[in-house]
């Protein structure tokens, strides 16, 4: 301690300051501050030693060299203060003794309540002090650095303006301690009241040279504000970054009026740097739960303030947002895209009417790109991976093909078989697919007779003989990843018995974990040791001569005990052996997803309950995001009908025209066409309508093409998809024709478009012919029922036509309405074709005709 120049130091320094001549001129006093400047530097280092008595004498002596300094103001344009209370700053930073920085942390709380009035440029390092001080776990190095903010912002927020940032920012880092939740809340509100502040006196931003600058109140003022709230969103856990957020547009909603239009770029900036956070980790748990909570609260949020303020901010993130909701609609969160689609409702409903051509344009880009990223096109596609085919593997050997089964692929292995040869077929309902023969019966032979171990096993392929041999055997369920597997009796089928060497190995109990075996050879395996160990368990019959029989039941009862002891040890080796089996078939059937208790009890997997996905994670993984995207489409078109129409006008007319279908009275009028007061469709030009049109129209061809692929659709049963049914996409189908129709028939009845009815009118043609085609070649009678409003909708337009058009439609359409009577139609669909037929008969004059021969 003698050798310390702390003493010295302090010595002078007081020496000075006390002096009755002061030093005015800039050389003279920074020649004194650059003097004693090396030793505050020097005393820095020493406050970061390991003897705590040698730092608690620093740190006391610089808080009496800096409660010195303090008691003059410091001069304008100079940083002395900086300089004086940087090394509080660098102790807190390097020392890692927890009585230090408590100490550290009085000492500045005691110069800031004392010294208040006479700090300038210090207030820098006494916010960062505060700020590490924030980040601490212990409770009373906290609560005094937050109480000594607290009191700053509430009784000298002028003070701080210099310094308003690093204020901001220290205020953030107490909003993300997660050990007190108390006063991580706090802080945000403290930082709310900021924004108060800061729109009840910009002025006080716009000091200095550059006071006329009205950029200094969005840098200095309100830039540090919102950008430190999204630090906290970025940051905390889910309840402080949620008030952290709606803090920080309930900011935006009250004083977004004050802000100029070159500053909402750099706001929604800020808010762009929610969606993409950069300390997300790819976990799947907290991206789904960020998604679900943070991005759809800021999606919701950002809209809105997009319409408040839509005149300013059109010009500037129009197309920024649009990109955004195109975002969300990609994302594999199903409440995140439905959340994208109602916003886009929102606001085209709320602003739409404000829209510009080239606004329209945008929104129909925008609308267009998302019907193309969310079209489930690996629903028609997608194969199971060729691993999973190993699930129920085409044969059966187990000599020969022992040491290749785990090696080969599914294809080889079925190569493999004597005169058999994969086939492929192609389906017209699957658009051109090619799908390899799916294997769909097992067979077994009987059980062995005594003195075999195994007998043939045989593989019938649906419509192909592979081979000569019949089996009487009972039938077994065996589950894979393509559908049913019945191990049935009575099929003809390519035969593949065990070698010799096989029935050696399992006689003697050879090591269960050497067969490389399907699950189904496990069983049969099962099955061949019951009959070998009622074998070795009979009693041996024993036959020779009559001189020999006196002397073999002499020696009958001396070799008696010894015959029963190797029999106890056959049973006892054969029940080995055969629990190893046991296990070893347990293990395989979980591994390939199969419960061996199907595989002993024949249970039918066409059970929907007993059926069990064997897919692996990606595909599950793959499966559910083909779902979200076939909600996406579904919400979508429900958006664009909104859009257009509006949800509830295009809802009441589906209902007017069920009436008009449903009334029996012939001089019921026809329902009148639909209202357009609310929709959005008069504001949109015939081209942009067409891009839409395209979308309905690409999105109901899909559905039907997927709906008309029945072998696809097994497979994805088969392999886990959602539900237990075949899935289907039939209210995707019925809802985008549904739109697309009305779309056409609202154009081809407006005044507004004549200069467009050609195009329309072939469009409208084409649409319906197609839409009766494919419904008169479906067989199922609930897919016939779901297409009912399409063709209530058809019918009752038609009947709206004028004459012209409506010779025209009925010449064109009329072999397929013809064709509609060969179908068990819903009651209501017969009433309009009735009417339909009948305002046939008067146009052409065919029912004068007849009426004048009767």
């Amino acid at each position: 301690m003698k050798s310390c120049p702390v003493r010295p130091t302090l010595a002078c320094s007081v020496c000075r300051r006390s002096s009755r001549y002061r030093i005015t001129t800039w050389t003279g006093q920074a020649g004194v501050v650059s003097h004693v400047g090396g030793h505050w530097r020097s005393l820095q280092y020493v406050g970061c030693l390991p003897s705590e008595e040698v730092s608690f004498f620093v740190v006391d002596s610089l808080r009496q060299l800096s409660m010195k300094f303090l008691e003059k103001r410091e001069h304008a344009n100079f940083r002395f203060q900086k300089d004086f209370l940087r090394p509080f700053e660098h102790i807190m930073k390097k020392n890692e003794a927890l009585a230090i920085r408590d100490m550290v942390v009085r000492c500045v709380a005691q110069v800031v309540n004392v010294k208040v009035s006479n700090i300038m440029s210090g207030w820098k390092n006494i916010f960062s002090v505060f700020q590490m001080a924030a980040a601490e776990e212990d409770s009373s190095v906290v609560e005094l650095a937050f109480q000594t903010t607290d009191d700053l912002f509430k009784n000298h927020f002028t003070s701080t303006i210099d310094s308003f940032q690093d204020a901001v920012k220290c205020l953030s880092e107490f909003a993300c301690n997660t050990m007190y939740p108390d006063t991580s809340m706090e802080a945000i509100r403290i930082i709310s009241n900021c924004a108060s502040d800061v729109a009840k006196a910009p002025q006080v931003f716009n000091t200095g040279d550059e006071a006329r600058d009205p950029d200094k109140v969005w840098v200095r003022g309100w830039f540090p504000i919102l950008f430190e709230l999204s630090t906290v969103i970025n940051r905390c856990k889910l309840d402080v970054r949620t008030r952290a957020l709606t803090v920080m547009f309930e900011i935006l909603k009250t004083h977004g009026h004050l802000f100029q239009q070159h500053w909402w770029q750099d706001m929604f900036n800020i808010i762009f740097r929610i969606f993409d956070n950069p300390n997300l980790t790819e976990l799947q748990i907290e991206k789904s739960e960020w998604l679900l909570t943070t991005c759809n609260h800021t999606l919701y949020a950002m809209m809105t303030i997009f319409v408040q303020f839509f005149n300013v901010l059109s010009p500037v993130v129009m197309g920024d947002i649009l990109a955004r909701l195109i975002w969300c609609a990609e994302q594999d969160n199903e409440q995140l895209a439905r959340s994208g689609t109602n916003c886009l409702e929102d606001f085209c409903l709320r602003c739409g009417g404000q829209f510009f051509p080239e606004t329209w344009d945008s929104i129909c880009r925008c609308v267009q790109g998302i019907f193309k990223s969310s079209l489930p096109h690996q629903l028609l596609t997608w194969q199971p991976e060729e691993n999973d085919l190993h699930r129920a593997p085409s044969s059966l050997s187990v000599g020969s093909t022992r040491s290749s089964m785990t090696s080969e692929t599914p294809s080889q292995m079925t190569e493999n078989f004597e005169g058999h040869q994969p086939t492929e077929h192609t389906d017209a309902s699957t658009g051109g697919i090619q799908l390899d023969k799916i294997p769909t019966v097992m067979e077994v032979s009987p059980p062995p007779e005594q003195g075999e171990v195994f007998s043939s096993v045989v593989l019938v392929e649906t419509g192909e003989s592979a081979g000569a041999g019949v089996s009487t055997g009972p039938s077994v369920a065996v589950e894979s990843g393509f559908g049913e597997f019945h191990m049935a009796a009575g099929q003809p089928g390519m035969a593949q018995s065990v070698g010799t060497g096989d029935r050696k190995a399992l006689e003697g109990g050879g090591e269960a974990q050497e067969l490389s075996m399907g699950s189904s050879t496990l069983h049969l395996a099962m099955q061949t040791l019951d009959h070998a160990e009622k074998e070795a368990s009979a009693e041996p019959t024993v036959v020779a001569s009559a001189p020999k029989q006196e002397e073999l039941s002499k020696k009958k009862e001396s070799s008696k005990s010894k015959k029963m002891a190797e029999e106890k040890g056959k049973k006892s080796k054969l029940k080995g052996f055969r629990a190893q089996l046991k296990d070893k078939t347990k293990g395989k059937a979980k591994e390939d997803g199969v419960d061996d208790t199907k595989l002993s009890s024949g249970m039918n997997d066409s059970d929907p309950k007993s059926r069990k996905s064997i897919s692996s994670a990606s595909d599950q993984a793959l499966f559910q995001s083909l779902i979200i995207k076939c909600v996406v489409q579904q919400e979508l078109i429900q958006t664009i009908d909104s859009i257009l129409f509006s949800l509830n006008t295009s809802k009441r007319d589906d209902k007017i025209i069920l009436d008009y279908a449903q009334s029996t009275s012939a001089d019921t009028p026809c329902p009148a066409m639909l209202s357009l007061d609310k929709g959005m469709y008069r504001y949109l030009s015939t081209s942009q309508l067409f891009v839409l049109l395209e979308c309905f129209e690409g999105s109901h061809l899909f559905a039907c093409n997927f709906n008309a692929n029945n072998d696809q659709r097994t497979l994805l049963l088969k392999a886990g998809f959602r539900g237990r049914t075949r899935p289907n996409l039939i209210t995707q189908e019925t809802a985008s024709g549904l739109c697309a129709l009305r779309m056409l028939y609202q154009m081809l009845m407006d005044p507004n478009r004549e200069q467009d009815y050609a195009e329309i009118e072939e469009r409208l043609l084409h649409t319906i012919t197609s839409m009766l085609v494919y419904y008169l070649q479906l067989s199922v009678e609930a897919h016939r029922d779901a297409w009912t409003p399409l063709l209530l909708l058809i019918l009752t337009r038609m009947l709206q036509l004028n004459d012209s058009q409506f010779k025209h439609h009925s010449s064109v359409h009329y072999k397929l309405l013809c064709e509609l009577f060969t179908l068990d139609l819903k009651i209501e669909v017969r009433s309009l074709l009735k009417r339909v037929f009948i305002q046939i008969g008067q146009q052409f004059r065919i029912i004068a005709d007849i009426s004048s021969r009767s």
